[in-house]
């Protein structure tokens, strides 16, 4: 997933669900393991990782959603949060139909506070943050 030069981690944190990177191309990367839920007590640790990384800017994220990871609400409503200060764009790389089927409902009907877009391929996703 980190291919590119360009696009070599300046600073990252593992997790038991997963990573989070500060790449240099100032891109936050999150990779979610397989079979994640990802829920209260993860989205905290991962805003609380967001700050140390981040230094409290605003930065692109890639968030990498392992297969059959699967989310509460906890995550939606912080997304949809107006004082959501961590982002300002988001791409989020599938692995599968009902992800897809989730995320399409979420950004039609639960509004993001950023552009918020899916994709099943990395590298459209990595062209869009670049140039959406």
């Amino acid at each position: 997933m980190l291919a590119a030069l360009n696009n070599e981690p300046l600073k990252k944190i593992e997790f038991d669900f997963g990573s989070i990177t500060l790449r240099n191309d100032g891109v936050m990367l999150v990779v979610f393991k397989p079979y994640t839920l990802i829920n209260a007590e993860k989205s905290e640790r991962l805003k609380q990782a967001t700050l140390e990384l981040g230094g409290g800017q605003k930065f692109p994220f890639l968030i990498y959603l392992g297969e059959n990871c699967s989310t509460d609400d906890t995550l939606m409503q912080f997304a949809r949060n107006p004082e959501n200060k961590y982002s300002n764009l988001e791409a989020i790389v599938i692995s599968s139909t009902i992800q897809k089927i989730l995320g399409n409902l979420y950004n039609r009907f639960m509004k993001p506070v950023v552009p918020t877009k899916l994709f099943t391929n990395a590298a459209d996703a990595e062209y869009w943050l670049k140039n959406g």
